[in-house]
């Protein structure tokens, strides 16, 4: 009876494990946010229904930040397996792909929405790569791991060097305008736009908090 409910549980815990890639790689190839929260509604069942008995009767540890060599997420036996099977490597060489033009793109753009959507979209390519590679799938280019943990561990730079580019561009552009309440307007736009996205930025918050008051001072 036991081995019988176990079954069943792998069965629905594996369906799960279809969905959040299915929802995954929407979200990736799509470009469509909303489907991540389809994913995490997915995530948690297949978590808890393909956990080893071993794993239920241990405490449970929380992933520590990137700071090695070892970015892979980890995954259940079950969800490497599944992935084995539906992972294809079209869908590596796209996620792979989108990721090298959203690292492009996140270095070039001064628009708040642009970066962190495409961050965003770095680090879901970069673990979604990772776990394709720590389950063996086809496709996973060499180099591709490097590159991965590359542009996970790099996600703070990202953010500190994005502040300074927005904060020269807009003070420079502020400084241009011929009247004072033009300047003035613009660069409260500007603060306005830093404060609205205050919580992205609290990881690099010495960064943030010195773009705040750099641009208080011009006004």
């Amino acid at each position: 009876m036991k081995k019988a409910g176990r079954f069943i549980k792998i069965a629905i815990g594996a369906v799960c494990v279809v969905f959040v890639v299915a929802f995954a790689v929407l979200a990736i190839t799509e470009h469509k946010l909303e489907m991540v929260a389809g994913a995490v509604v997915f995530a948690v069942p297949a978590y808890f229904l393909l956990r080893s008995k071993k794993e239920r009767g241990a405490k449970i540890q929380r992933p520590t930040p990137v700071q090695s060599s070892s970015c892979a997420p980890d995954a259940p036996e079950e969800t490497l397996q599944e992935m084995r099977r539906n992972y294809t490597a079209i869908q590596a060489q796209e996620d792979a792909r989108i990721m090298q033009e959203s690292l492009h793109l996140i270095q070039q753009t001064t628009n708040f929405d642009t970066f962190l959507s495409r961050l965003g979209i770095v680090q879901r390519s970069a673990l979604t790569l990772l776990q394709a590679e720590k389950a063996g799938c086809r496709g996973i280019q060499p180099g591709t791991r490097e590159t991965c943990e590359k542009a996970l561990e790099g996600a703070k730079s990202a953010k500190v060097n994005f502040l300074y580019n927005t904060y020269i561009k807009e003070t420079n552009e502020a400084m241009l305008l011929k009247t004072q309440a033009g300047k003035r307007k613009r660069l409260e736009a500007y603060l306005s736009k830093l404060r609205e996205h205050k919580a992205d930025f609290m990881d690099v918050e010495e960064a943030y908090n010195k773009t705040i008051y750099d641009t208080e001072t011009l006004l």
